[in-house]
């Protein structure tokens, strides 16, 4: 098993520990030849939401301190379990924002995810970039069922909920990442219908 992997496995076990921890105390992990005590954690262990992501060489988490917060912290230091040192994102409070399935895009050095602003679920694609903090939507539409970047991740594919209702209408839409000019290659027609899923890319991006 690569170290990589090993480090990989050793932060999602104690996540996982960690999220199902209730009052128990004096508790501890043995992983390889290290030994992590878990103590302190298990009483209102305060960060969930983990994303890591080799090619970032960074977990994106939430540390909720009053505030629900969006948080990075370099893989080094987050296998150590220095969570409380992460850096803020944001200052927005992610509980009252709807936010999932996100992604780390090497090719433009931002975070993606599925999500709104005021919990309402009317879901677009958002982004920020690292570098800047700045987040931006680059979807309109009322609901994403999921997405999918190409080959090289300068664009993505998307199943959209273009209207609602009864006789709601979905289509497949690709964004171009740079331009953010949006092109619908599929519409819902008969008896198909798209909904939940995300798209395939072919290899010629046809």
């Amino acid at each position: 098993m690569s170290k990589i992997l090993k480090s990989f496995v050793f932060l999602l076990t104690v996540s996982g520990l960690l999220s199902c921890a209730t009052t128990q105390k004096n508790e501890s992990v043995a992983f390889f030849d290290r030994k992590v005590d878990l103590t302190p954690y298990f009483t209102g262990f305060p960060f969930s939401g983990f994303l890591v992501s080799l090619d970032a060489d960074k977990v994106f988490y939430f540390h909720d301190d009053g505030k629900k917060i969006l948080k990075v912290l370099d893989l080094e230091k987050a296998k150590q379990g220095l969570f409380e040192s992460g850096t803020a994102l944001s200052n927005l409070d992610f509980d009252k924002r709807t936010y999932w399935k996100p992604s780390f895009n090497k090719s433009d050095n931002s975070l993606y995810w599925i999500g709104d602003e005021d919990n309402t679920e009317v879901t677009n694609i958002y982004r920020m970039n690292l570098a800047t903090k700045k987040i931006e939507v680059i979807t309109k539409v009322s609901y994403i069922y999921g997405y999918q970047y190409n080959k090289d991740k300068t664009k993505i594919a998307y199943i959209a909920r273009v209207s609602d209702g009864v006789n709601a209408k979905s289509e497949i839409q690709i964004v171009d990442l740079k331009t953010l000019k949006v092109k619908t290659i599929a519409k819902d027609g008969g008896k198909l219908r798209y909904y939940w899923g995300d798209p395939t890319w072919s290899e010629d991006e046809r």
